[in-house]
């Protein structure tokens, strides 16, 4: 069992800024497409005894708005922002999450995209290299993000997606409803016997905003909605490792994950 207090960590910044740009500058190919959300997992090992009262803080810079801390269920919630981004920490026993989506506006709903994805993905990468460099012992962690390609109807949208799919047969006119999953999985090349799953789900997405007044008998309105490729991605290690993965390979385990997934988004559905 190890037992970790409190701790302040620096981080180089001129590292981490040129981490970002690196970053950015290698996913031009995402450059049509917005972020709705993105997710980085990591399971820490068993019985480790960690004090994550601070990691928001400590990583975003400022106190999250919402705090939600159950420590008999070693469970937490953070809610705040970062920059100009929605920023989530959710913790349960060994799991950890961090989510990157749109930022809060108090009396005003949630805009559905956080950015465009070159942009969120390296603010994102850049919180997530810093938060791998603490003492922390990671049994296997995970990638994922949500992004859409917008569109002018579903029929553009549907049309789109075969080209993302070659080996899949879609009737833009004739079908709907449409859903595609599959799970390509590759060996790493950080960690050569490890195997990462790469797991994606492609479909049509429209999105419409329903307007209620508080009087009798009034009927909602409904405005034009908004139609996209939506492509949900989960790239993650397999859980068949079962040991801890080297400290010192999780930065560079996690560049392969989001490398794989700005492959799956750019590229489509390949072996």
């Amino acid at each position: 069992m190890v037992l970790l207090g409190s701790r302040v960590y620096r981080y180089d910044a001129s590292k981490l800024r040129e981490m970002a740009i690196i970053q950015e500058r290698d996913t031009p190919a995402l450059a049509h497409l917005q972020s709705e959300t993105l997710r980085f997992t990591a399971f820490l090992a068993p019985g480790d005894r960690l004090d994550k009262s601070n990691w928001f803080k400590d990583l975003a810079g400022v106190e999250p708005e919402t705090r939600i801390d159950r420590p008999t269920l070693d469970q937490i919630q953070h809610i705040g922002t970062y920059r100009d981004f929605g920023l989530v920490l959710g913790s349960q026993a060994s799991r950890v999450d961090w989510f990157l989506g749109s930022r809060p506006v108090e009396g005003l709903l949630p805009e559905k995209f956080a950015g465009p994805a070159p942009e969120t993905l390296s603010v994102f990468s850049e919180l997530i290299q810093s938060w791998l460099e603490r003492n922390l012992r990671v049994n296997r962690i995970a990638f994922g993000a949500v992004l859409h390609e917008l569109a002018d109807n579903r029929l553009e949208a549907y049309r789109r997606l075969a080209k993302y799919l070659p080996t899949v047969q879609i009737d833009p006119e004739h079908s709907s409803d449409f859903l595609y999953q599959i799970n390509r999985p590759r060996m790493s090349k950080v960690l050569p016997e490890l195997s990462l799953n790469r797991l994606a789900k492609w479909s049509a997405a429209t999105f419409k905003l329903l307007q209620f007044e508080l009087m009798p008998n009034s009927m909602p309105t409904v405005s034009d909605g908004t139609v996209s490729c939506r492509f949900e991605l989960d790239v993650n290690s397999s859980p068949e490792w079962g040991a801890v993965l080297p400290h010192e390979s999780l930065g560079s385990l996690f560049r392969e994950l989001s490398d794989l997934a700005v492959e799956l988004a750019a590229n489509g559905d390949k072996p």
